[in-house]
């Protein structure tokens, strides 16, 4: 893995390799092209142990190349725009697109030949902005919709799943939300942006970032900046869980855990997680709580 080296999927209607040195600054090489304004690249993604890429567009295309560039197939996979694709880090052959045709789509990319290749086809009720495998142990995975629904999906079969009710309805503005997962429990992470119109609404609700169990669907922690009321509608942890990016309208904001000073502090501060083939008994009930990040 070159660390100087990153992939690019742009509405610029191309999918490019960028190089970046020292002495000669940024190398461009451009993989895909469409030489149309009206036709762009909407999702990408790396497999590193497959040496792969894959790009989605906005009208349903799908394509697979090299690492290099190298063209594997191209495809229609879907009847509209195809705005999400991830590899499956558990097993790298499989692959995992979402679309605003209500589709989530599950692939063996040696096995791809048409649209009616897909391993499991999931109809969703709205348009879906991604669809993300777990990353624990791969074997959950995680849609969000364009109105008030996040569903967790259990592998292999990926025929049972839960169905969250949460508000991050979609308007032409708003960056579209997408529910992530965190990297070391089964717990999702998702933009809320509150709806009169939703059951459980209640006055005054901050537009927070959701902490959810991803196996009961429970709420566990709402987290606010206080000063600030924008929609968090992308939010990523990095790989060891102790920084947190959330993204709102042109801002940036970067979490981190607030260093222990106590005893005290520590015992009040520790969270249980789930943990793949360990279940532990459930407390009786737990409450909601909204912390703001001081």
């Amino acid at each position: 893995m070159d660390p100087d080296r990153f992939y690019t999927a742009s509405i610029d209607g191309t999918v490019a390799r960028q190089l970046y040195s020292d002495k000669e600054g940024i190398r461009r090489k451009v993989f895909l092209e469409t030489n149309d304004w009206e036709k762009w690249y909407t999702g990408l993604d790396i497999s590193f142990s497959s040496q792969l890429l894959v790009a989605g567009r906005n009208n349903g295309m799908v394509s697979l190349l090299s690492l290099e560039g190298e063209k594997v197939w191209d495809l229609k996979l879907h009847k509209t725009k195809c705005n999400f694709v991830q590899f499956s880090t558990r097993q790298p052959w499989m692959m995992v697109t979402s679309s605003v045709d209500r589709m989530v789509k599950i692939w063996d990319i040696r096995m791809i030949v048409s649209k009616d290749s897909a391993l499991a086809v999931l109809p969703h009720d709205k348009p879906v902005n991604s669809a993300h495998f777990s990353l624990v142990s791969g074997d959950k995975l995680l849609t969000t919709d364009q109105h008030s629904q996040l569903r967790v999906y259990q592998g292999p079969s990926f025929i049972n799943h839960i169905t969250i009710p949460h508000p991050h309805r979609q308007f032409q503005h708003l960056t579209p939300i997408k529910a992530t997962w965190h990297p070391l429990a089964d717990i999702v992470l998702a933009g809320r942006y509150p709806d009169p119109k939703f059951p459980s609404y209640e006055e005054g609700e901050k537009r927070t970032v959701d902490f959810i169990s991803g196996v009961s669907g429970e709420i566990l922690l709402q987290l606010h900046q206080p000063g600030l009321d924008k929609i968090m509608s992308l939010s990523q942890f990095n790989p060891t869980g102790d920084l947190m990016l959330s993204s709102l309208a042109g801002s940036l904001l970067l979490w981190k855990v607030k260093p222990d000073t106590t005893d005290e502090e520590e015992t009040s501060s520790h969270v249980e997680e789930d943990w793949p083939d360990f279940n532990p008994k459930k407390k009786s009930k737990r409450q909601k709580k909204v912390v703001d990040k001081q």
